[in-house]
C-alpha cells in the first residue's frame, strides 16, 4: 500500500520487432511488519499511452522461528520398568506452523499434534522398559525460519529388576562332609540386586559378593 525506496537497478533494452523492455531489480529490501504472516507486494508500470498504471502482485511469506521447546511430564517420580509415561512437547509461536516432536533416543514417538491460539504441542504415551535407562528423552521443534531443530532434552533413568537368576555348583557329586562351591548369578538390574542363601529355610552366611556392568547400565550381581 505504499511507496518502496530501496536499491534498485532498471535496465531498458529494445525488443526485436519494435519496442522496448523495461526490467526493474528491487534489491536490499528490509520487511519490517508486525503481526503480519503475508504481505502483499504490486509491480506497477506506468506508460505515457495508458490512462493508469498496469501492475502485477506477489505474495511474501513472513516466517518467525517457534519460541523456546518445553517438555511436560511427571519426571518428579522414579521410573520403573513397565510403568506407562505420558508426557508432551510444546512451543509458542512460529509460522508456518511448526513441527513439533518427542525423540527416544533416536526414534520419534506418535502423536497427533494440535494448536490453539499460538500454541503448538503433541502428546504421546509410551511403556517405559530396561532399555530406556539412559536414553534421551527430547522435544523438539522446527520450521522454516530454524536452520537446525530447537531441542530440550532430559535423560531417562529407569529402575529395573533381573530379569532371570543362573545357580551352579562344583562339584556336581559329592561325599557327606566334602565343601562344595555354590554360584548365584542375577541378571542385570538397577539398583543392584542383593542375593541371599538358605537351606531347608536356614540362611546360609559368608558368601562373598561381586558386581560387574550389565546391560542398559544396570548391574550384574
Amino acid at each position: 500500500g505504499r511507496e518502496v525506496s530501496a536499491t534498485s537497478e532498471e535496465t531498458v533494452r529494445e525488443r526485436s520487432g519494435g519496442g522496448w523492455v523495461t526490467t526493474s531489480r528491487l534489491e536490499d529490501l528490509i520487511v519490517r511488519v508486525q503481526n503480519h504472516r503475508d504481505i502483499t507486494v504490486e509491480c506497477q508500470a506506468l506508460s505515457p499511452i495508458l490512462p493508469r498504471p498496469i501492475s502485477n502482485t506477489t505474495t511474501l511469506t513472513i516466517i518467525s522461528p517457534p519460541g523456546t521447546p518445553e517438555l511436560e511430564g511427571d519426571f518428579s517420580r522414579d521410573l520403573e520398568a513397565g510403568m506407562t509415561m505420558t508426557v508432551s512437547c510444546k512451543t509458542r509461536g512460529g509460522h508456518p506452523r511448526p513441527t513439533v516432536r518427542v525423540l527416544k533416543g533416536v526414534t520419534s514417538l506418535p502423536g497427533d499434534a494440535k494448536q490453539a491460539g499460538d500454541v503448538t504441542w503433541v502428546e504421546t504415551r509410551f511403556t517405559v522398559t530396561p532399555a530406556d535407562n539412559g536414553l534421551l528423552l527430547t522435544c523438539e521443534v522446527t520450521n522454516p525460519a530454524t536452520s537446525t531443530p530447537r531441542a530440550t532434552s532430559r535423560e531417562l533413568t529407569v529402575m529395573f529388576g533381573p530379569s532371570s537368576v543362573s545357580g551352579s555348583v562344583s562339584p556336581t557329586l559329592v561325599e557327606e562332609g566334602e565343601t562344595v562351591t555354590l554360584s548365584c548369578e542375577a541378571a542385570s538390574s538397577l539398583p543392584p540386586a542383593n542375593i541371599s542363601w538358605h537351606a531347608r529355610g536356614t540362611p546360609l552366611l559368608g558368601a562373598t559378593q561381586e558386581t560387574k556392568l550389565g546391560a542398559f547400565g544396570g548391574t550384574i550381581t
